[in-house]
């Protein structure tokens, strides 16, 4: 197998054409779209499991656990972008997870506009729109109401802010001005985990340039990203990344590949 990138520490827009991909479960800051133009892909998100065939596309939203494996020879571009750059999408208001079929016209302008050289914030949004285009068209009216949105927004940039500390779901609620029990049920229905691991997830990701990019040891960046204990800190890795973070200091991580 022929290795095709390390686990990004950037949070950079990136593009890549793939053939017979097998992608190993992992997540990240920014949202990505996967389109396949030939053969089919079995995706894996969350809980969830079902496959691409040609033409057809899946939105994955930040910090959402995914994967992806060829069922025979496959073309694939994998868009991966700040979901800040979109307005229908930076607060997921009117927006979510799908996987939907393109337009005819969509599938034929994605394969005439790559290119292996653009790769620029204005490159992607030209490629990215006609698929957001055809999910709105596609796919019903989100059914998160503009009041979980809200709600969902403050949220985030309470764990945002805050995640270094000792915080909770019943402090986040209090800071927000709900019950958690509402709080709760905005994560369920917004993003399918809960509060807690979504909280989890956003320390261990803010962990990685501290792991790659200092000297601080491990126990140090497992405190300073909020969690109570090293262990705690090591299983929660672990579960992200399958790996430990002391494993990931030393080899990285590298969950595209094509055979």
């Amino acid at each position: 197998m022929i290795k095709i990138k390390d686990y990004a520490l950037n949070p950079n827009t990136n593009i890549r054409f793939l053939k017979n991909v097998e992608c190993y479960e992992h997540l990240h800051f920014n949202a990505e779209i996967c389109v396949v133009l030939s053969g089919s892909l079995k995706v894996g998100r969350e809980n969830d499991e079902f496959t691409l065939t040609c033409g057809m596309c899946a939105i994955i939203m930040p910090y959402e656990m995914h994967s992806y494996k060829s069922e025979g020879k496959t073309e694939t571009i994998i868009i991966e972008f700040s979901a800040a750059m979109f307005s229908e999408i930076k607060d997921r208001s009117g927006f979510c997870s799908a996987a939907f079929r393109l337009s005819e016209a969509s599938v034929d302008y994605i394969r005439a506009k790559y290119t292996d050289e653009n790769h620029t914030d204005i490159y992607i949004k030209a490629i990215t729109y006609p698929i957001l285009n055809d999910f709105f068209e596609s796919v019903a009216e989100s059914k998160i109401s503009p009041v979980h949105s809200e709600i969902y927004r403050k949220a985030l940039d309470y764990i945002a802010k805050n995640f270094s500390e000792n915080i909770n779901l019943k402090t986040a609620a209090a800071e927000i001005g709900c019950s958690y029990v509402y709080l709760s049920h905005v994560f369920s229905q917004t993003i399918g985990i809960p509060f807690t691991a979504f909280l989890n997830r956003h320390r261990v990701i803010n962990s990685f340039e501290l792991l790659k990019n200092t000297d601080k040891s491990i126990t140090e960046i497992a405190y300073s990203c909020g969690f109570g204990t090293l262990r705690s800190y090591n299983r929660e890795f672990k579960k992200c990344l399958n790996i430990t973070p002391k494993e990931y200091r030393i080899h990285g991580y590298n969950h595209y590949f094509e055979s």
